[in-house]
């Protein structure tokens, strides 16, 4: 049995690492949510703390969004600007190890909930900020979204396909940058906190996330000499098929050139062959780039995507169609490997939904919930907790009347 033929191995449920971690989700839209589902993921109880008029407006812009990145989750409406919201969340607080929150700078302690304030009376929480520029700087304080975190950071001025300007990504870069660099940044507090009995105040820039990609492209790039991009090359791009499907083809590798000259050029277009063949090195390539690009684009343009689909995958060259929603959750392979699967909205509408890479947890399939959904439960809880607290105390103070 080959590796395509392989049955995919079960995902572990239990033991998840994250089990026993509580997680107070302050945070709406993506960049908190989208860490905190991680977490979820991973194991962690995460409690989403909501607006009681109206809760993560992700719910209403972008409702599956927030139905895949919260999945998992309870929620709860608290008031943080009233002393009996602050009241409520310094009880939940007795019980947590991590608070995730996007305030813009200078908010959470306007509410007293920053950092500084909950650490003293809970020195052991760990509490990560994320925020478009960072809790300080000159910028602090400046309103943003993704594209003006990749604007700064970077990552509009790289350029992705041979002689055209930057373009932005359909993708939120940032913002799911910055998830992951939060969730990274709790996982390694929770295993210092094992050792030294500490939180730790996380400022997660998401400016920062971005200029830490940024700077792979930038380490190659001599600005100042008025150099091309060493990473942009004229065969490893996007292509347009004769019946107008677009492929994905990566002639980098010497190998792969010659293997795509071999495959399909020097049977019908042996000039362009020719020109390959002068293509000899990385360095050729690339000053004979405007040229090769033309010529590949023209020639790939003759034959339709089930052509070179045969050729290059008989050539060993890399080369993928371009998948859209229904292609990926339908894809043989990742069906194959057990990745894909759907999930359904409050709505009633079915949606894909991918696993968390890695293969090793299962993840949640407990519905995103409605506002204040768990609200009633968990203030039962938390009455439940100061009840037991109450009875011990009163135990432990009848026993010292006693001696």
């Amino acid at each position: 049995m080959d590796n395509s033929e392989r049955a995919a191995e079960p995902k572990i449920s239990n033991p998840a690492p994250l089990a026993g971690v509580r997680v107070l989700d302050l945070s709406w839209l993506l960049p908190g949510p989208f860490c905190t589902h991680v977490l979820v993921e991973l194991g962690a109880e995460v409690i989403k703390v909501e607006r009681p008029d109206g809760g993560d407006y992700l719910r209403e812009i972008l409702p599956a969004a927030y139905a895949l990145v919260n999945r998992g989750k309870r929620s709860i409406a608290i008031d943080l600007k009233s002393e009996s919201g602050r009241a409520l969340l310094d009880e939940l607080l007795e019980n947590t190890d991590v608070v995730v929150e996007g305030f813009r700078p200078g908010v959470a302690a306007r509410l007293e909930i920053d950092y500084a304030t909950l650490s003293a009376r809970h020195p052991k929480i760990i509490y990560a900020s994320i925020s478009g520029y960072g809790q300080t700087g000159p910028l602090a304080l400046l309103p943003g979204h993704d594209i003006n975190y990749l604007a700064r950071g970077g990552a509009l001025s790289i350029p992705a396909h041979w002689q055209e300007g930057p373009r932005r990504s359909g993708l939120p870069v940032g913002d799911l940058s910055a998830s992951l660099y939060a969730v990274i940044n709790i996982l390694a507090a929770l295993l210092s906190r094992d050792t030294s009995g500490r939180g730790a105040h996380i400022d997660l820039s998401i400016t920062e996330s971005v200029l830490h990609w940024s700077q792979v492209r930038f380490a190659d790039h001599d600005e100042h000499a008025g150099e091309d991009w060493h990473h942009v090359r004229p065969g490893n791009d996007i292509f347009t098929t004769s019946d107008g499907q677009p492929i994905a083809i990566g002639l980098v590798e010497e190998k792969f050139w010659r293997n795509f000259g071999e495959a399909s050029l020097w049977p019908e277009a042996p000039q362009i062959a020719h020109d390959f063949e002068n293509a000899s090195s990385e360095v050729t390539r690339q000053q004979l780039g405007n040229r090769l690009r033309t010529e590949l684009t023209q020639h790939i343009s003759q034959h339709d995507l089930a052509h070179w689909k045969r050729v290059l995958q008989a050539g060993d060259i890399p080369f993928s169609t371009v998948s859209g929603s229904e292609e990926v959750f339908s894809d043989p392979h990742f069906v194959a490997r057990g990745v894909v699967s759907s999930i359904t909205t409050q709505g009633g509408e079915r949606i894909g939904s991918a696993a968390l890479p890695g293969g090793l947890y299962a993840g949640s399939q407990t519905p995103a919930p409605v506002i204040d959904e768990h609200g009633p439960t968990i203030r039962a809880e938390l009455l439940e907790i100061a009840k037991r607290t109450r009875a011990g105390t009163s135990k432990q103070e009848t026993c010292l009347a006693a001696t």
